[in-house]
């Protein structure tokens, strides 16, 4: 430990499990709860419980102290850096940012190619890597796959951004299981949805579903919605499918005000928490999570509301004050 000019202090923690949650073992998440005996538990796992400890059974009390020093903590870089990500994150954002950052890992689906990168970049190698290996489409135009018995999976492209999908036939008891998967980033939700028809002289199977995010091709990438269809249902098996893009949550700009005529502008999404909002003005600012209250047409919002169910829309201006002493 060593004491600085500035009154800082440098810590060591040489056992970083001490800083988990004592219930999920996972980074701790502010408001946090401690009872009598010392035992922490998350914010996720604390109203879960109905802030009563996991280990003792007793009432859990708001630890401030220990929120205080993990806010304090230096920031780092995301461990996705090399694919990409330029985001420094505090302690307290660790946990959120890692299920959130879309520069995520994801695994060439070519046999053979270890090639790893974010979406973004693995979309460009695949094309100019193993462009003879792709089935080309467009999104809301239905097109043709024939499957042999031995396909157990399909890489398809879209031709205008490159997005990768997954077409993974597996053999069942009862016939052929196939579903579409796009290949992505788990944090990212998902924005496809996808038809499957498959038709034979006497009869037609439909299925409609969302496509599932995976970062690499195996066996689980079959997820629990599938269809499934009997042996003999057709020769050769073909099957139609339709992939179908949505908007996904749109980026806005807001203002925050302080009273002494400072705004601050910030990028938001409409699905993002009031909670959210004070991390990024933490990130800009270093107020204090626990300290900000955050008005908006005369109303204080709640943490765990979102910006849409708060009526917030684009340039809108929310003032920011802090809390007092005592509060």
């Amino acid at each position: 430990m060593s004491s600085k000019k500035n009154n800082s202090v440098s810590v060591i923690v040489s056992n970083p499990k001490v800083l988990n949650c004592s219930n999920c073992f996972e980074l701790l998440t502010i408001p946090l709860y401690k009872c009598d005996n010392g035992h922490i538990v998350c914010s996720t796992c604390c109203d879960k419980l109905e802030k009563k400890c996991p280990k003792c059974y007793i009432s859990s009390k708001r630890c401030k102290a220990i929120e205080n020093i993990l806010q304090s903590m230096e920031e780092i870089s995301c461990p996705n850096e090399k694919h990409g990500c330029r985001e420094t994150i505090s302690y307290c954002r660790n946990r959120k940012h890692e299920k959130e950052c879309i520069y995520e890992p994801c695994y060439c689906p070519f046999s053979g190619c270890d090639f790893v990168a974010s979406s973004e970049v693995l979309s460009s190698h695949f094309s100019q890597k193993h462009g003879d290996s792709q089935n080309k489409f467009s999104y809301d135009h239905s097109f043709i796959v024939s499957l042999n018995s031995n396909d157990e999976t399909v890489v398809l492209q879209e031709k205008n951004d490159g997005q990768l999908f997954i077409l993974k036939n597996i053999t069942m008891f009862l016939g052929n299981a196939v579903n579409v998967c796009c290949i992505g980033p788990k944090s990212s939700e998902s924005k496809y949805s996808y038809n499957i028809l498959a038709c034979s002289k006497m009869s037609e199977l439909k299925f409609h579903t969302f496509a599932k995010n995976v970062q690499r091709v195996t066996l689980k990438t079959l997820s629990s919605k599938f269809l499934v269809i009997p042996f003999g249902f057709s020769e050769p098996l073909e099957i139609e499918i339709c992939i179908r893009s949505f908007p996904c949550d749109s980026m806005m700009q807001i203002f925050i005000k302080k009273l002494d005529g400072k705004v601050l502008p910030l990028r938001v999404k409409s699905s993002d928490t009031i909670y959210s909002v004070k991390e990024k003005i933490f990130n800009k600012e270093k107020y204090a999570i626990i300290d900000q209250r955050l008005i908006f047409s005369g109303n204080q919002l709640p943490d765990h509301q979102t910006i849409a169910n708060c009526n917030i829309e684009e340039k809108s201006a929310i003032f920011l004050v802090f809390r007092l002493m005592g509060d």
